[in-house]
């Protein structure tokens, strides 16, 4: 269910990236079976790591040490050198283990909901996103999935956090800079955008802006590190766009880096939505943790039902 099988074109950036992830982890955690001698079940950065999936910064965690758990009232066993055993008293409910190459391990809804204790806020924010990404071979689980199991499990530490993060989350969303990106225009007032929106180009052909006002045509793009055909395939897919009256606003990552050319992109965006008509969208500054609440209503100029543009 969760294993990559085949190695991925090295052109395929996120897919080999999860396959190498993957792959050194089953290769750690079956080393450290033969030498504890049982199944334990691999937990937190390790679980991730199972799935292919890179923790992100942000996370307060050894990453050097393999993570295990188990219940409080499974017994304790002595831990080898570079294996780190928690407590986690949700680990023996039922739909909170699963099993990747034969290596069992917390599902990726649990090992979201136990390691909200451990990481910062935001982290929480691209982990989500991470897990719920619009790649079917790298999808891990829907957002509606995160938040089933922390509706089961009401006394987990860091469970408010996590609904909160939930709250800021999309399915769909293709990059943690997309995901930066996207928090940093909220904080700066702009509504919430559709995420992966898809455009109709041609007859049958389609294409995805990375965050998108639809009935507004106005869009944000984020531009990372490409390989020299798939950047050709975004200036493609860009102009193609354009042909159809898109405003679209590229960011960079040295645009993420700087919180004055931060303002500066937003403020661009902000003019680009005034322009085609919007009005009346823009909130205070806000921090991610205030955007969390649930009683927010972000996406004042989006909706999942709108046509494409």
């Amino acid at each position: 269910m969760y294993e990559i099988w085949q190695e991925p074109h090295e052109r395929q950036i996120n897919r080999h990236e999860a396959w190498r992830t993957q792959q050194r982890t089953v290769d750690r955690c079956l080393d450290a079976q033969r030498r504890l001698g049982y199944e334990p079940v691999f937990a937190l950065t390790t679980a991730l790591g199972l799935f292919g999936v890179p923790a992100p910064p942000g996370i307060m965690l050894d990453d050097g040490p393999l993570h295990m758990c188990r219940g409080p009232n499974m017994p304790r066993r002595r831990v080898p050198l570079g294996l780190r055993q928690h407590q986690w008293r949700a680990v023996t409910s039922p739909g909170a283990v699963t099993r990747v190459f034969g290596i069992r391990c917390t599902t990726p809804a649990a090992t979201f909901a136990h390691i909200a204790r451990y990481a910062m806020f935001e982290s929480l924010i691209m982990l989500a996103d991470r897990l719920s990404c619009r790649d079917p071979l790298l999808r891990r689980a829907t957002g509606r999935e995160l938040a089933a199991f922390l509706q089961r499990h009401g006394g987990l530490a860091a469970r408010d956090t996590a609904i909160r993060a939930l709250h800021l989350s999309r399915d769909g969303t293709d990059s943690p800079a997309e995901t930066r990106l996207r928090n940093a225009a909220l904080q700066r007032g702009l509504p919430m955008p559709v995420v992966n929106h898809e455009v109709a180009v041609g007859f049958e052909t389609s294409r995805f802006l990375d965050m998108a006002y639809p009935r507004f045509g106005v869009a944000m793009e984020f531009n990372g590190r490409h390989h020299a055909v798939q950047a050709e395939r975004d200036s493609t897919r860009l102009n193609a766009l354009g042909a159809r009256n898109w405003r679209i606003f590229q960011a960079w990552g040295s645009t993420l880096a700087d919180e004055r050319a931060l303002d500066e992109y937003c403020d661009d965006v902000k003019r680009g939505l005034e322009g085609a008509g919007a009005s009346g969208f823009m909130r205070p500054r806000m921090g991610l943790w205030e955007l969390g609440d649930r009683r927010l209503h972000l996406d004042v100029l989006s909706s999942r039902d709108t046509p494409n543009v």
